[in-house]
């Protein structure tokens, strides 16, 4: 059984080629760890890159913050990057307390205005950071996630199931079922499958039950009681784009209010990758994400 054990980095990456372990462990001694007191709170973060703009970028669920290093090495020559670690993996829960966190992070790094990509959970953190501070977003980028605002997240019962659930499960057993299916959806037509896979096996073994419980509840919490309000974006000069995965079905279904609540937002379709996108096919969001950011006003 995977989990029985802990594994070490070099049991974890065995199968990966060599040259992207390499690159990986560059990419964490290039961008080490920064930590900023926000109230009670340590939040931790990456930079990386020289660019004289910012770029934010948001990873879902419990995954890190070099999640995105591909992404971050693409946009460094023009970008300096800001990588927190997901919320849930930072112990903070309130959604308002991570947007505190956020601006923490963007006045350390002395940055007025930033591009937000957020994955997942992360773009429906986004959207939140968004109507509460939208003179801090330069344009947003919200990839394979729902649009929260639209009413539809009201399922209490769903809810009340899932974290029974998970109250009911061993810990271990929590991360084997969410690594089995990370490993089924995942294509296999990458050159960076494993890689993929040993990346999420890393991030996963230690994953505490307490950290899921907590996010299933307050993600669940935030979606609900969120309230899109128009007037909050009226005057927002940025722009929005939107990317999903042809095999993604329940990022598909977010298309139609995404266009009701940001009409001029454009929406991209990869063939496949589901939301593991950004590390299976990173030259494919690459292009994607600078074509967009090339042709936005700024």
């Amino acid at each position: 059984m995977f989990f029985s054990k802990e594994k070490s980095f070099d049991q974890l990456f065995a199968d990966v080629p060599e040259q992207q372990t390499a690159q990986l462990l560059t990419f964490r001694e290039q961008a080490p760890y920064k930590e900023i007191m926000v109230n009670a709170y340590t939040w931790r973060y990456r930079v990386f890159g020289d660019g004289f703009q910012t770029m934010i970028l948001l990873p879902g669920g419990f995954t890190l913050a070099d999640i995105w290093m591909q992404t971050a090495q693409a946009f460094a020559a023009d970008y300096r990057i800001l990588m927190p670690d997901a919320y849930a993996r930072q112990g903070i829960f309130d959604v308002d307390q991570v947007c505190e966190a956020i601006i923490s992070m963007m006045d350390e790094e002395q940055t007025k205005q930033a591009v937000f990509i957020g994955l997942a959970a992360g773009g429906d953190l986004a959207q939140y950071f968004l109507h509460q501070h939208p003179q801090r977003v330069q344009h947003l980028i919200l990839s394979h996630c729902d649009i929260i605002g639209d009413g539809s997240i009201k399922d209490d019962t769903r809810n009340r199931r899932t974290l029974d659930f998970y109250r009911r499960t061993p810990e271990k057993m929590i991360r084997k079922m969410m690594l089995r299916q990370l490993e089924k959806d995942l294509s296999r037509e990458s050159d960076w499958s494993a890689y993929t896979i040993a990346y999420y096996r890393e991030s996963i073994q230690s994953l505490q039950k307490k950290v899921v419980l907590e996010f299933v509840q307050n993600a669940y919490t935030m979606k609900k009681e969120f309230e899109f309000q128009v007037s909050r974006i009226h005057n927002w000069q940025g722009e929005v784009l939107f990317l999903a995965s042809e095999d993604d079905t329940i990022t598909l279904g977010s298309v139609t209010p995404l266009k009701k609540f940001y009409p001029q937002a454009k929406a991209h379709r990869f063939a496949q990758g589901r939301n593991h996108v950004h590390l299976l096919f990173a030259d494919q969001v690459k292009q994607v994400v600078k074509d967009f950011l090339e042709n936005s006003h700024d």
